[in-house]
């Protein structure tokens, strides 16, 4: 079994808390196969992508599957999702970042996404969405490297570009509607790069995917801080 460098740990602000870790930058993650650093260690798989010391590079129809964490996240109420990621044109497409769906049933999913010049996050059960909120106005450059982050605690929801917070602007439900993995049923895929729909995979991502992260707590913006700083530095 490869030993993973401490320094892959060390920027990790809740590692008992940590249900998924994968820097896909690290040289033991540029097979088609490998394992997640994480307690769990997850089977991951990658289709398409091309590996480099940045990430994952993708073209559209590339993508990550890391359906062998289903188990472990599919109970969340409360918790983080974190992705390092540079796409190529924000203003187009759909770029699914991070995605959990239950592919049985028409549009049930969670999709953090890159979308006309903001970023997104919604979640949606048999055609129904459950919360819809994104960064309006939030200015994504092409091409560059950014830290997108999506909390969600007891009490409301936060979205972060990098170290800053961004005011969510809901187009479904509103601070005090609280949803996260467990609202899509019978979750059968979990993707990074692309989403998975009941009619095939959709939304791919064009650009590079450098770090996808779910932790099961909260993280502050000061532990968010602290993770940017961290794990930056191959994104510079």
């Amino acid at each position: 079994m490869r030993r993973y460098a401490k320094s892959l740990w060390s920027t990790n602000p809740s590692p008992t808390d940590t249900l998924l870790y994968l820097p896909f930058w690290d040289r033991g993650l540029h097979s088609a196969a490998f394992k997640s650093i994480d307690s769990f260690v997850h089977e991951i798989t990658a289709t398409g992508v091309v590996p480099s010391d940045k990430g994952g590079i993708m073209n559209g129809d590339d993508y990550y599957d890391m359906a062998a964490a289903i188990n472990t996240v599919k109970d969340l109420t409360v918790g983080t999702i974190i992705v390092w990621a540079k796409i190529t044109d924000p203003t187009s497409g759909f770029n699914a970042m991070f995605s959990f769906s239950d592919t049985g049933d028409a549009s049930s999913d969670l999709a953090f996404q890159v979308t006309v010049s903001d970023f997104r996050i919604r979640i949606r059960e048999n055609a129904a969405t459950r919360i819809d909120l994104r960064s309006p106005g939030t200015a994504i450059s092409a091409a560059t490297w950014y830290m997108y982050s999506f909390v969600v605690d007891t009490n409301s929801n936060f979205m972060y570009l990098d170290k800053s917070a961004q005011t969510p602007d809901y187009a479904v439900g509103d601070a005090t509607t609280q949803h996260f993995f467990n609202s899509v049923n019978t979750p059968d895929s979990c993707k990074s790069g692309i989403n998975e729909d009941s009619t095939g995979l959709e939304w791919g991502v064009t650009g590079t995917i450098g770090l996808a992260y779910v932790s099961s707590r909260s993280l502050s913006a000061g532990e968010l801080s602290n993770f940017f700083d961290g794990t930056r530095s191959p994104f510079k």
